[in-house]
């Protein structure tokens, strides 16, 4: 589904648009061997058009939203954050994010999108619970998942 951009801080969230965003740095990222291991349905190979019939998939979807996260002092898109499976009668959904810019990595620009995308979704669907799946073996991911208090 696709929802109204919404910023705070030193990020905006808005909804991914193959039509009028560029995703060349998303598709990078989602062929990156670094990322390969933790981002479930990715690969390697993945092409230029099995990315843009994704992000169609989950702008039309009723129960998905995925938003590019980028930087207000100068608009880099510097990651992503989707929530999914977004269950209003139980108020919840899963969560599941990225910053694939390295030079942005481990300076809270994801726990910032996760608050103010969590906020959003209070808002306008009231969802109260916001779950989290993860690699055990992606450490850096369970630390940064630690602070943000899950």
């Amino acid at each position: 589904m696709i929802i109204d951009s919404i910023s705070s801080g030193r990020i905006r969230l808005h909804c991914l648009d193959p039509a009028k965003d560029s995703i060349s740095d998303y598709l990078s990222w989602m062929r990156s061997p670094d990322n390969l291991p933790y981002i479930y349905g990715t690969n390697s190979k993945m092409t230029l058009e099995e990315l843009i019939n994704y992000l169609r998939k989950v702008n039309d979807s009723s129960d998905s939203v995925q938003f590019a996260i980028s930087t207000i002092n100068d608009g880099q898109h510097i990651g992503n954050i989707k929530f999914h499976d977004i269950d209003r009668n139980e108020g919840s959904c899963f969560v599941g994010f990225l910053i694939g810019k390295k030079s942005h990595q481990g300076k809270g620009y994801a726990g910032e999108a996760l608050r103010l995308g969590t906020q959003a979704l209070a808002s306008q669907f009231e969802v109260t619970t916001v779950r989290l799946g993860v690699s055990l073996e992606h450490a850096h991911a369970m630390a940064a998942y630690r602070k943000m208090g899950f």
